[in-house]
């Protein structure tokens, strides 16, 4: 039940058990409030707000985000000190402006609001230097553990989950409680004691209990101790001041109520299973858990050996693109080569050509020396000169090409390895593809959405499958 509400009409019918659950949880700060400024954070229909007055706060401030409820609690609880105001726990610093409050109660907000780590910082910084903080959430996991959801809650805590979010904002909690069924004897007047509702009543009856003169928690029996997954809600407290260790809200029932849970056979107390079996059972369901827990690990490193395989491809794919880039940078340095012997030859081609005309010039001079027979001496040192010029001329045409056809082999044998290294890139990303191509991915998405929906046999059996498939898979 989301809200109580109130007003003597049938809009919500009395129920004791949903009355007692949510007194239980204002139990907490009831020696608390004597002579505290106080605020309420979802205050609802105001009930708990009027308890905490009525438990000597020197003033509260209830807070809703619900215009209606707010305007119900204006007009059905009323006392000295005691106020009501609209707004949403992600603006309590704006709605409370600068005021700073001895004790803060959030029964039951934590898991409705859009940014819970804002709400703690404003709940933080409306409190005093010795204030006292108490915040509750419940435990989805336990309400909805056959499947479905709060259609009004945006998140759910296990009470590992509820302390790292308040504890992270708010530092480490004085206590923890957890908020769960009390089950025991009571002694209740024949006549005078609280009265009795039925389905016509209004929600106001819860407001007529009474204070528990004497009471005692004996302690309960291993077999039926409550764990944190087992409670219906969880309780925190910031500040210096301790709260009881065990609070009670309850209402006497008839003995026909528990006669089948608790009695089974006439005469004979409750009958619980043998220690044996119990130790067993609890063995069996942690190698369960284990094993389940075991799965997981497999399947995170696979999740982990698929990534990484995708960045070697993606590595490989990378270092294929260098090398194709030093390939064609090869390339372009071949072809620059190739253009400079080109212009080497053309060179050298012009320097045949001149040689040429150089001797059709010498034989002009000789012919010229012989018919004129002038200058001999002179036109044979310059025919030496030009034979040397030429002997220069042939002996670093001879030196270029060798130079040429080293750089050209050598470049050869480059393009070669470049080659060889591509095809065994190539190889690798292949390899890598057929690895990424065998992860059961299907598998794996359809498990993630239904393992927390389905029985544990199930469960049990999908994570055998499962098991039997990774194994197949890495033969």
């Amino acid at each position: 039940m989301e809200r109580l509400e109130f007003g003597g009409d049938s809009r919500s019918r009395y129920i004791a058990i949903e009355a007692a659950i949510h007194i239980a949880r204002y139990l907490t700060v009831k020696d608390l409030c004597s002579g505290r400024k106080v605020l309420d954070v979802a205050c609802g229909e105001g009930y708990g707000s009027w308890l905490i007055s009525k438990w000597g706060a020197k003033s509260v401030l209830g807070v809703d985000i619900s215009e209606k409820a707010v305007a119900n609690a204006k007009k059905r609880f009323k006392a000295d000190g005691l106020t009501f105001e609209c707004g949403s726990g992600e603006k309590l610093a704006e709605l409370a402006g600068p005021q700073q409050f001895d004790l803060i109660v959030s029964m039951e907000t934590i898991e409705h609001v859009d940014d819970p780590e804002l709400f703690l910082e404003n709940i933080k910084s409306l409190a005093s230097d010795n204030a006292t903080i108490v915040i509750s959430a419940p435990n989805d996991y336990w309400y909805y553990d056959r499947g479905g959801f709060n259609e009004f809650h945006k998140r759910k805590f296990t009470l590992e989950e509820f302390k790292a979010l308040t504890e992270k904002v708010l530092g480490k909690a004085q206590s923890w409680q957890l908020g769960t069924l009390g089950i025991g004897f009571s002694i209740a007047a024949e006549n005078g004691g609280v009265p009795s509702g039925n389905a016509g009543t209004g929600q106001d009856l819860m407001l007529e209990f009474k204070d528990i003169d004497s009471a005692v928690f004996v302690p309960s029996q291993i077999e039926s101790d409550v764990l944190p997954p087992e409670a219906a809600f969880y309780v925190g407290v910031w500040g210096k001041r301790a709260i009881p260790r065990t609070m009670f809200a309850g209402y006497p029932v008839s003995m026909n109520l528990g006669r089948q849970a608790l009695f089974p056979r006439d005469g004979i107390w409750a009958i619980k299973p043998d220690a044996t079996d119990v130790l067993r059972e609890t063995t069996e369901l942690q190698r369960l858990a284990l094993k389940l827990q075991q799965t997981e690990a497999d399947l995170h490193a696979a999740q982990t050996d698929v990534l990484r395989e995708t960045t070697e491809s993606q590595r490989l794919a990378l270092k294929l693109q260098q090398t194709e880039d030093g390939l064609h940078a090869a390339q372009t340095d071949i072809l620059r080569e190739t253009t400079e012997s080109q212009r080497l030859a053309l060179k050298l081609q012009q320097a045949e050509a001149g040689l040429h005309a150089a001797q059709e010039e010498l034989h002009f001079a000789k012919k010229e020396n012989e018919r004129l027979g002038m200058s001999r001496r002179a036109a044979q040192a310059e025919v030496a000169s030009v034979w040397r010029a030429l002997e220069k001329c042939e002996r670093e045409r001879d030196a270029t090409t060798t130079r040429f056809n080293g750089e050209v082999q050598e470049l050869s044998e480059q393009l070669d390895s470049s080659h060889q290294e591509i095809r065994r890139l190539i190889s690798s990303v292949n390899a890598a593809n057929a690895h990424l191509a065998g992860v059961p991915w299907n598998i794996v998405r359809a498990w993630w959405m239904i393992r927390k929906f389905v029985p544990d046999f199930v469960l049990r059996f999908v994570g055998l499958v499962l098991n039997s498939m990774r194994r197949s898979h890495a033969r």
